[in-house]
């Protein structure tokens, strides 16, 4: 009898570490999931940043006014100092980001460059017209971690 009793008492103490390791491996994979996973908050702020501008009227105007044979693609640099202020303006300190105001179908030349290593994140928006002006023309605006 006392030959079985022992076995049993290695059996549990087995039972007992392995459910111990197993919550705290699966605490520790929840924690590290939250942490690492930036990609809804990169793409609402991208959203937001975007929006802002669309319903802006002087930032619709700057877009629309752009000349698509001589001034696009245009890159972040290059924006009308408002329109750059309000894009780096709503960018957090963790993130790089990139603009690009492209004419419809520039295909390649629309292209954000990042670094190959970084998750990009990349939204446009398509600025169509105001009261005076139809000219349909893309900003793209793209994020990644620093």
């Amino acid at each position: 009898m006392k030959n079985k009793r022992g076995w049993i008492r290695v059996l549990e103490v087995f039972i007992a570490l392995l459910m111990i390791t197993s919550v705290s491996l699966v605490a520790i994979n929840r924690e590290y999931k939250s942490k690492s996973d930036v990609s809804a908050n990169v793409l609402e702020i991208e959203n937001s940043i975007l929006r802002n501008i669309q319903i802006d009227d002087n930032s619709r105007e700057y877009i629309l006014n752009l000349d698509d044979a001589t001034e696009l693609p245009l890159e972040l640099g290059n924006f009308d100092t408002d329109l750059r202020t309000k894009i780096e303006t709503g960018i957090p300190s963790y993130l790089e980001c990139d603009a690009k105001i492209c004419a419809i179908g520039d295909g390649d030349a629309c292209e954000i460059v990042t670094a190959s290593e970084k998750d990009a994140y990349i939204q446009s928006v398509l600025i169509t017209a105001n009261r005076d002006n139809f000219n349909p023309t893309i900003l793209k605006l793209g994020c990644w971690r620093k």
